[in-house]
């Protein structure tokens, strides 16, 4: 990972859906849109209870390989901290446009 490619995402909050997937809920540092939720699925191989820590923090979530990927939490790259690289069978970002009550 490069200072560059280090996009935060502040974590508001986490959905456990098991011990092995979880929705993570907040949004983007960069390019961040108020008529937009954002949502992070991460699915592992392995417990994944660590992330909870992460609530109320900046992380960074860099895809390594197509089935690997390493979490980094702190609003900078210079002050960034990481717990190894893990395997995933599901990684997916979304963006949802919020509905208006007219």
């Amino acid at each position: 990972m490069k200072n560059a490619d280090y996009k935060t995402f502040y974590l508001e909050s986490i959905t456990e859906i098991n011990e092995k997937y979880y929705v993570l809920n907040g949004y983007p540092q960069q390019d961040y849109d108020e008529n937009y939720y954002y949502e992070i699925h991460i699915e592992s191989t392995r417990a994944l209870s660590i992330i909870k820590t992460y609530i109320d923090e900046y992380i960074c979530i860099d895809v390594t390989s197509e089935n690997s990927l390493t979490i980094y939490y702190g609003e900078f790259y210079s002050e960034s901290f990481d717990d190894g690289e893990f395997s995933y069978i599901n990684y997916s970002y979304q963006k949802i446009k919020k509905t208006s009550k007219d």
